[in-house]
């Protein structure tokens, strides 16, 4: 992977991620209500639901950074485990390109 000048924003923007995600209990415990507003509506974009049939708390969507953490979580632990998994898991499909016929 190559990373250009171009993507250090990126390269910030995760490692703010990452810090964020693992300070989430004390920003929680320790913020005030709009602090926690902030938060939440971060983590739970689509916001939160109550299902009073069943008595608990709904979260249609979850921030994709997030929502990622448990998997890559799980597959480190594989990969620690000494499991192997697929090399392509995380990437996206690309569809095929017909590609035209060269007339000469």
């Amino acid at each position: 992977m190559v990373i250009t000048l171009n993507s250090s924003n990126l390269e910030l923007a995760i490692d703010k991620a990452l810090n964020l995600s693992a300070s989430l209990e004390n920003i929680w415990t320790k913020g005030d209500l709009k602090q926690k507003q902030k938060l939440q509506n971060l983590v739970f974009p689509s916001g939160l639901g109550y299902d009073k049939s069943n008595d608990r708390v709904r979260t249609p969507k979850v921030n994709a950074i997030f929502g990622s953490i448990p998997i890559l979580t799980k597959e480190i632990s594989n990969i620690k485990n000494g499991e192997l998994i697929p090399v392509n898991q995380f990437s996206d499909l690309v569809t095929p390109v017909k590609l035209a016929p060269l007339i000469l």
